[in-house]
């Protein structure tokens, strides 16, 4: 069971002032727009990458029903863990050790397994947005707010139109591997995708 004890601050991936750069925009008067733009685009990638992106304090309990090598925390990346909790007794920071986003059981500095019990890991988990996030993540949403601000009153599945003559229309067919993400941005956001096992 994930809890959030604290909430992220922002989940905006960019900022309006890197949008606008991009855009070549000097005004305000489009900002309500693209800072709509942003949301959209931050939580498709959010939902792209499989869990929130912002900075948050959780607590995850995990009743292990056998003894497991590692622990796979919800969340990641792991900026600081303020308690592991092993059925009721708080282990000191010797006795485990968190490397992205799975947590190990140490005994003599040793890696060992977990036993079969309730465990509850309170940790700060995600990045501090928006200037915290990987450059590849920023860079993504911004050119994702752009491809929407390009595409404003399109059709979203109309892939290419010509005019010459009579006409044609292609449409992009989702079922046949075209989907939302423009493949720049998902070259850009898969090393951070998160992977079901």
């Amino acid at each position: 069971m994930l809890s959030i004890l604290v909430p992220a601050t922002s989940s905006r991936l960019t900022t309006l002032d890197s949008v606008k750069r991009e855009l070549s925009i000097a005004g305000t008067s489009e900002d309500a727009r693209l800072l709509a733009y942003i949301d959209q685009a931050s939580a498709v990638i959010a939902d792209y990458l499989g869990r929130p992106l912002g900075q948050e304090t959780l607590r995850e309990t995990l009743r292990l029903s056998a003894s497991s090598e590692v622990i796979m925390l919800s969340r990641w990346p792991v900026a600081s863990v303020s308690s592991v909790v092993e059925d009721g007794a708080t282990l000191v920071a010797t006795d485990y050790e968190i490397d992205r986003s799975f947590a190990y059981r140490l005994f003599d500095d040793e890696r060992a397994s977990w036993p079969a019990v309730k465990i509850a890991i309170t940790y700060v988990a995600g990045y501090d947005l928006p200037h915290g996030v990987p450059a590849a993540i920023e860079r993504a949403a911004t050119q994702l707010v752009v491809a929407m601000n390009a595409s404003r009153g399109r059709d979203p599945a109309l892939r290419s139109e010509s005019v010459e003559g009579v006409g044609s229309q292609s449409w992009l067919d989702p079922r046949n591997g075209g989907g939302p993400l423009p493949d720049g941005v998902v070259a850009l956001l898969n090393p951070y995708r998160e992977v079901i096992v």
